[in-house]
């Protein structure tokens, strides 16, 4: 599958879908309307990254501890830092991500990552990437997020 510089093609099935990353700096699509799903057992800092013995995020949260000193009772402080700040942040990569359901469809969107700068206790600061896709309105919402450098 050859394809121009700068445009990526994926296969899905029989179809390909074709794209070409913006040129320049871009931001997440309606940055303004991003949200963090916080319901209860569903809050993806609390509930999830922050979570020390969750099953697939206890990791992050040993990362959040090490990098700001974060714990599980920090969340509202992260969740609040990572809206703030994801004005001001450029998208750094985007990708086809196909998600199953508990239906037989499949589900097709782009995700999107972001580094958010965090500032944590007693002055530590690090980059924190987030991860976003769309919901039906249209909106960025909160999929996943650790520490973790930008590449260079």
């Amino acid at each position: 599958m050859a394809t121009e510089p700068g445009k990526t093609k994926i296969k899905l099935g029989r179809r390909v879908l074709e794209s070409r990353l913006p040129a320049g700096k871009k931001r997440l699509p309606r940055v303004s309307k991003a949200y963090i799903p916080t319901d209860e057992g569903k809050n993806r800092l609390k509930d999830y990254a922050l979570k020390p013995d969750h099953e697939r995020g206890g990791h992050k949260a040993n990362l959040f501890r090490e990098r700001l000193g974060f714990e599980q009772d920090d969340w509202k402080n992260l969740h609040d830092q990572i809206l703030r700040r994801l004005l001001e942040c450029w998208v750094r990569r985007w990708y086809v991500r196909i998600v199953p359901e508990d239906n037989p469809t499949l589900r097709v969107g782009l995700a999107y990552e972001v580094y958010v700068p965090i500032d944590g206790h007693e002055g530590r600061r690090c980059w924190v990437l987030t991860a976003w896709r769309l919901d039906a309105r249209m909106a960025p919402f909160l999929t996943t997020t650790r520490p973790k450098d930008p590449p260079d």
